[in-house]
């Protein structure tokens, strides 16, 4: 059966039958469920390609077949692309970027619900994208592979909650390419000021690492409130391409609005987003109360933050104060699992979708788990694409 698709694919006018082809066990349950993978850059261009029979894909699970973008009525088969464009079975261009085709396998004619079918979806350095949604994952961790089980083990304890993820760069990589997240901003701590430095440029060698397999990786640095060269600092930032500061109250032992992080304030007004965990009930962790952050707004108007845990981690009853500040942006890191989907759609439109970001707070939960919640917060389409990317992108400065 491999090589009768190989023939086929080659017949629509490339030359796949002589590229080097692994067959292994898909995604997709069922009898003649194959994935080809083809080697070498071809596999860039030309993704992966789902051999399947079509009444299983469009009977078995509604979340998958809205996934893949397939179209599948009595009688008919075709392929939604990304841009909501159906293609039919005659036309192929294979050139065209991230979007959903079909081979149809079997008789020339028109397939019946029965027939087998070659599905071809995004594919990113070995890993399936199986979210028609182009994701922009806007909080995540990373440590060094020497210290990432003890971070992450303490990570777990301070918060008393399971942390999912092994902490390094390699597998953030590899989570986030095997779920469509086509780009990640990571966020660095420093525990002390001496830290800060050292903690930047590790962070900014291992973004580069990621870079190097295809993600589109932002860094923001840490900042610490006992910081006694504070330029130095920004001008090490600038250096290493940091795009904006992240601040944890929590782990610094600081409030947010303590004015020995007003100079990390001053300098960012206007130029760079800050990013502040938000929230914690615990009374001995007040640091981030959403009134702290109205405070910081009122002092530096001009000031981009990102307020994390959709402002306010086990403290969310606060955050409605935040909404409608100019320039205040949020996640949904360590909320979806904690608040459940209904709960955290109200957040989002409480505090506006268009001011939301998708975010996993990676290594506490992978995006494996996180996209299939958010997936279930009750959105329309235009706001669930703004969440999982393009808010991300604005409160970037990008264009895309």
């Amino acid at each position: 059966m491999e090589v009768d698709v190989l023939h086929r694919l080659a017949g629509v006018g490339t030359a796949v039958a002589d590229y080097p082809v692994t067959v292994f066990e898909s995604l997709l349950c069922g009898d003649f469920r194959y994935c080809l993978e083809y080697g070498g850059d071809l596999r860039a261009v030309f993704g992966v390609h789902f051999v399947g029979r079509a009444d299983m894909l469009s009977r078995n699970d509604e979340n998958m077949r809205r996934r893949l973008g397939i179209y599948v009525a009595e009688g008919e088969y075709a392929v939604v692309g990304i841009d909501g464009r159906r293609r039919d079975l005659t036309r192929y261009d294979f050139a065209e970027d991230a979007v959903h085709f079909s081979f149809p396998f079997g008789s020339a004619a028109k397939p019946r619900l029965t027939d087998i079918v070659v599905i071809i979806i995004p594919f990113q350095d070995g890993f399936i994208n199986m979210n028609r949604i182009n994701y922009f994952d806007v909080h995540t961790h990373i440590f060094p592979e020497a210290i990432a089980p003890a971070a992450t083990r303490n990570l777990g304890r301070f918060y008393d909650f399971k942390v999912d993820g092994n902490g390094t760069s390699a597998e953030l990589g590899d989570v986030s390419l095997r779920n469509g997240v086509s780009g990640v901003l990571v966020l660095c701590t420093a525990t002390s000021a001496h830290q800060v430095r050292k903690v930047n440029e590790v962070a900014a060698a291992e973004c580069a690492g990621m870079r190097e397999r295809g993600l589109d990786v932002e860094c923001f640095g840490s900042y610490h409130q006992d910081e006694t060269d504070p330029d130095g600092v920004f001008e090490q930032a600038e250096r290493l391409g940091l795009r904006g500061f992240k601040v944890h109250p929590d782990i610094q032992g600081v409030d947010i609005d303590d004015e020995r992080l007003f100079p990390l304030y001053a300098y960012c007004e206007g130029r760079l987003p800050v990013y502040l965990h938000m929230g914690d009930g615990r009374p001995q962790y007040r640091f981030s109360e959403a009134r702290r952050l109205v405070r910081i707004k009122e002092k530096f108007p001009r000031l981009r933050v990102g307020a994390a845990h959709l402002g306010g981690y086990t403290a969310w009853e606060e955050s409605y104060i935040l909404a409608g500040i100019p320039d205040v942006w949020f996640d949904t890191s360590s909320s979806v699992w904690a608040i459940g989907p209904e709960r955290a759609g109200e957040m989002i439109h409480m505090l506006g979708a268009d001011r939301c970001m998708f975010g996993t707070d990676y290594p506490v939960k992978l995006a494996d788990t996180e996209i299939p919640l958010f997936e279930r917060i009750e959105l329309t389409d235009a706001e669930r694409e703004a969440i999982a990317r393009g808010n991300a992108m604005r409160f970037l400065g990008r264009n895309g």
